[in-house]
């Protein structure tokens, strides 16, 4: 027999590993009666509607199941080919076809019987057994939820930014030659078949290992982009334009600052002038100045440039600057709302003009922000999920505009 204190020690035991599964407080007591009634009555629902989901997106306890319904939908797609027969053709549906016409019509009225059972099946089920909980309630609310903002993600994550009216255009000249295509081409049964066929196979294991094979050819990729790149004017500056320089940033730069020359700046040329300005806009402080030319030419021009280093991780080689052709290259900068490829700092700073002289000695780094394989930022630390990471390098010059 246990004594008291070995009781103890097992109800401990018990205790912390409860917690730390973050066993959340009951939501009985928290919730208005009348929320709770509009959840009871909602819960069957979503329980048929969380099981449809996931034979959608095939994640079934049966993993067969959702390949079964698949192929009764085809035979029942299928019946759409008698809208195209006309009278001379009868007789030819009448030796043929009637096999199909039969498959068809048993496969729709077996996915009808199968889903009155199902509906069926949870109300007795919920009718016989306990009562569920609010927190069973809402559980099966977050399985919908997560499904759906899974499903939209993948649709609309990846859509073209339609309000833009280049973009606009743009899908329209694309699509066009390919809906005038399909439309003199496809029938309505070829159509709607294989665009079902789409919908319901995206989440299967065979689908998504066959898109995974297909997205680690190189030549897949580079198409991609190429057609996304089409809708994106700052992915095409990445690649198209040439490496810019500090004469071609300073000209199509609109974040310039102007600093009036105070009593402290007015005597004051090159380095000491450099010096004083160190002084009064140390770099951990951003500078205070007029954003327009002011009509005196007495005053200092002072910009801020900032250049971004980008890396990604290779399996052998670990990190490095080589990049891959359609993304981010190894340096670059914005300029306006672009964002164009330019030198490394240390090139960058060789083709300064004239009349401008550098405001620090040096560049400063920020740290490393890494992020995964499309740029999303995961942290401020190296991971498993970390691809890719951005080092951003800052200085600023200034130009004595009385001189």
């Amino acid at each position: 027999m246990k004594n008291k204190g070995d009781k103890e020690k097992a109800y401990r035991c018990h205790a912390k590993f409860i917690y730390n599964h973050g066993q959340k407080p009951t939501l009985t007591f928290v919730t208005p009666g009348n929320v709770s009634s509009v959840l009871y009555r909602f819960y069957p629902l979503l329980i048929i509607f969380d099981g449809a989901l996931n034979n959608i997106m095939w994640i079934c306890d049966d993993i067969c199941q959702p390949f079964i319904h698949l192929v009764m939908i085809y035979l029942v797609i299928n019946l759409l080919s008698l809208l195209d027969l006309d009278n001379g053709s009868l007789n030819k549906l009448r030796i043929g076809s009637i096999f199909t016409l039969w498959l068809g019509i048993m496969s729709g009225l077996s996915l009808f019987y199968a889903f009155a059972y199902y509906v069926l099946t949870v109300y007795q089920d919920l009718r016989d057994s306990e009562p569920p909980t609010l927190d069973d309630i809402v559980i099966a609310l977050e399985s919908v939820v997560d499904k759906l903002a899974t499903m939209r993600s993948e649709v609309l994550g990846r859509a073209v930014d339609v309000s833009r009216w280049k973009n606009l255009t743009r899908l329209a000249i694309l699509f066009t030659p390919i809906h005038y295509f399909l439309m003199r081409q496809v029938t309505i049964r070829t159509y709607v078949m294989w665009m079902t066929f789409i919908a319901l196979l995206y989440h299967s294991t065979w689908f998504q290992c066959t898109m995974k094979l297909c997205w680690r050819v190189h030549a897949v990729r580079q198409a991609y982009y190429a057609i996304t790149s089409f809708f994106d004017d700052q992915r095409k500056n990445y690649r198209l334009s040439t490496l810019i320089d500090a004469q071609t940033a300073i000209s199509f730069c609109s974040n310039v600052k102007y600093v009036p020359r105070t009593d402290s700046l007015k005597m004051l040329r090159g380095h000491r002038l450099q010096l004083q300005l160190q002084k009064l806009y140390p770099w951990t402080e951003p500078i205070i100045g007029k954003s327009k030319n002011p009509q005196s030419l007495d005053n200092i021009a002072v910009i801020d440039f900032t250049i971004q280093e980008n890396q990604r991780k290779w399996r052998d080689e670990g990190w490095t600057s080589r990049m891959l052709s359609y993304e981010k290259p190894h340096f670059c900068m914005r300029i306006g709302d672009q964002v164009v490829a330019c030198k490394s700092p240390w090139e960058f700073q060789e083709g300064l003009p004239a009349g401008w002289e550098w405001l620090d000695d040096c560049w400063r780094p920020i740290g490393w922000v890494y992020s995964d394989s499309n740029w999303v930022v995961t942290g401020e630390r190296d991971s498993l999920e970390s691809f890719t990471r951005t080092k951003t390098w800052k200085r600023r010059i200034f130009k004595d505009q009385s001189s």
